[in-house]
């Protein structure tokens, strides 16, 4: 029991989770692009930062005469309105070259929070935030390449990118509320049961490397029903989100079927 109750506190106490795939941009030192998209074009460089292994994203910069705005950007469909994130990474540039907070919608970008450099040696950058989505909107994070007006094209490059929840900044209940997840282990469904009643919750569950692998939004009452789906045998974690606050947090094992 006392095993089980530290790793558990061992995964809650943690800052962060990991949400973003392929933020160094290579695989076994090779080029690999894997999980991104881009409004103009990006391609593989080979330069990095300390600790970036090879190589890079070099991102195409916007042209008002051509191809505008100029990002590269990754879609994040599990994350969650009004959560707070730390969005990080390098980027180098001969324009203002940013990273950002952002929102997709039938491809149109919605710009949020970011930060940005326009020097032309690698730069650390950092911003603390949120997504904010509406109906429709998909979170992204995005790789803003930089602006030009003529006819010369200006690039910018990015390595490290991360995106981690920032834990230490959602406001926790004083008094957690207690859940129970039966049955423990199980194949196909549990139930959550809370001893109070949800009003617009929403849940995520974590897997052992901290990251989301289900979520479900808007719920409420004392009953929710999980469903398996495709989750591998295995010990996640389960934190219940309502009005920006820890809920509560549980842990349930799924069984080999």
């Amino acid at each position: 029991m006392k095993t089980k109750f530290l790793l558990l506190s061992l995964l809650i106490s943690s800052q962060s989770f990991s949400q973003l795939f392929n933020g160094n941009f290579e695989t076994w030192s090779a080029p690999d692009l894997s999980y991104w998209e881009w409004t103009c074009n990006a391609y593989s460089f080979n330069d990095a930062p300390t600790g970036g292994g090879d190589w890079c994203i070099e991102v195409e910069g916007g042209n008002l005469q051509g191809c505008f705005p100029g990002f590269a950007y990754q879609k994040l469909p599990t994350v969650v309105s009004g959560q707070p994130y730390i969005l990080s990474g390098w980027a180098k540039t001969v324009s203002l070259a940013g990273i950002y907070f952002g929102s997709i919608n039938n491809g149109i970008i919605d710009i949020q929070a970011g930060d940005t450099t326009s020097s032309t040696n690698w730069t650390y950058l950092s911003s603390s935030s949120q997504f904010t989505l509406g109906p429709g909107d998909t979170a992204v994070v995005l790789l803003h390449g930089g602006t030009s007006t003529g006819p010369i094209l200006v690039n910018s490059y990015f390595d490290l990118i991360t995106l981690v929840e920032d834990i230490s900044a959602v406001p926790r209940l004083d008094h957690p509320n207690p859940i129970t997840i039966s049955p423990s282990p199980f194949t196909t469904e549990a139930i959550i049961s809370t001893e109070t009643n949800l009003i617009d919750a929403n849940l995520a569950v974590y897997n052992l490397l901290g990251e989301i692998v289900m979520t479900q939004h808007h719920l409420f009452g004392k009953s929710i029903t999980l469903h398996r789906d495709n989750l591998p045998e295995g010990i996640y974690v389960v934190e219940l989100f309502e009005s920006g606050k820890v809920f509560s947090i549980g842990r349930m094992m799924v069984a080999g079927e």
